[in-house]
């Protein structure tokens, strides 16, 4: 009898795991050039992950300034070693950066 209580509770997480979104996690960079990060000890690099263009050094963006012409900004202060980053799973094998984080 309670064999088929624990089959029926056992599918239905089954089940419900395979809707719910995965969680955020925090992730650290480990190198920034080639980007690498870990995730719980797991190690990701580009072939594993998504980012955000904003987020890498040498970005660059076309802005019209009044006044002035269109002028190009270029950033130079993309991630670094050590930095906290908000990431998602969102495969198997690749992860999505979100945004840095930082401690308060």
């Amino acid at each position: 009898m309670d064999s088929s209580y624990t089959k029926f509770l056992k599918m239905m997480r089954t089940q419900g795991a395979a809707y719910n979104p995965e969680g955020i996690e925090i992730a650290t960079v480990t190198t920034a050039d080639p980007l690498t990060v870990n995730v719980d000890d797991l190690p990701l690099d580009k072939e594993n992950l998504l980012v955000s263009d904003y987020l890498l050094h040498g970005y660059e963006r076309t802005a019209n300034i009044p006044s002035t012409s269109a002028t190009k900004i270029t950033f130079t202060d993309g991630l670094k070693k050590d930095d906290m980053l908000a990431v998602v799973k969102i495969s198997k094998l690749k992860y999505l950066i979100l945004c840095k984080v930082v401690s308060l």
